[in-house]
């Protein structure tokens, strides 16, 4: 996970400076495929093995070059990030799914703060909607991450399903009415 973090900051930094660059409608337009393709992979994936992978130098090199990718992801386009880092950590870490979402999570934290410092340096924060939300995130990930330990693995997978589901929906949704 600290390697992860190592790798999530400045990706999700870069990834924030990006986007402020970007046209809107393209970003939506990358998301609206994006997003869907990766709801697939998580519906259609075969499960993990029942015994997780060695940890080698290579696979902490390699969770350093996740924590970057996916920092990059969460500061250019957020929503989906920790579903994606649980997909590289259980399928190219080879962690098993609760190992791989609890590793997610400090990643995912690293990876908000240097998108927020980013957006904070623009003054890109709408700080009404952001404290609620805060307090719904918090609230929401302590009690996800209490029925993962309970439930386990199928349970993550149902919810990352699920997000993605709702996140192509609203996404088509806005599509269409911009449209």
């Amino acid at each position: 996970a600290l390697l992860a973090v190592a790798g999530a900051l400045p990706g999700a930094f870069a990834g924030a400076e990006i986007l402020k660059m970007m046209d809107e409608a393209v970003v939506r337009t990358i998301m609206l495929v994006g997003v869907p393709v990766m709801a697939l992979v998580v519906a259609f994936k075969r499960d993990t093995p029942a015994r997780p992978r060695e940890m080698t130098r290579g696979i902490y090199a390699l969770c350093f070059l996740i924590g970057m990718g996916c920092g990059f992801y969460d500061g250019f386009f957020g929503p989906g990030a920790g579903t994606l880092m649980i997909m590289l950590f259980t399928w190219a870490a080879g962690m098993d799914m609760v190992t791989a979402s609890g590793t997610a999570k400090p990643v995912n934290l690293a990876s908000n703060l240097a998108a927020l410092t980013s957006f904070l340096i623009s003054g890109d924060v709408l700080f009404r909607l952001a404290a609620p939300a805060i307090v719904c995130s918090i609230a929401g990930g302590w009690a996800g991450s209490k029925l993962a330990m309970r439930i386990g693995a199928r349970l993550i997978r149902y919810v990352m399903l699920g997000v993605l589901v709702l996140l192509v929906a609203r996404l088509a949704y806005e599509w269409l009415v911009a449209a």
